[in-house]
């Protein structure tokens, strides 16, 4: 397991997190009283989610490029 407190039901709420609020969405799942993150190890504080919040931004940011990129090249744009 990733962490000692790391059990099946943590697996569970994982699978039913991601499903439920998108991959990469830590903050909603950790936060979501339905799975199991806020009883064991309760809700986030500001810290956790600043930097959350920062690191979403920077995903955000990257993909936003990545899509510029591919409509370019799906556009045919530069082509000879």
């Amino acid at each position: 397991p990733p962490r000692l407190w790391w059990d099946a039901e943590c697996d569970v709420s994982l699978l039913v997190g991601t499903y439920k609020h998108g991959y990469e969405n830590y903050l909603a799942m950790r936060s979501d009283p339905q799975l199991c993150f806020v009883d064991k190890l309760g809700p986030p504080d500001d810290a956790e989610c600043t930097d959350i919040k920062s690191e979403e931004r920077k995903i955000r940011g990257s993909v936003a490029g990545d899509e510029e990129c591919t409509d370019d090249v799906s556009s045919g744009a530069g082509a000879a």
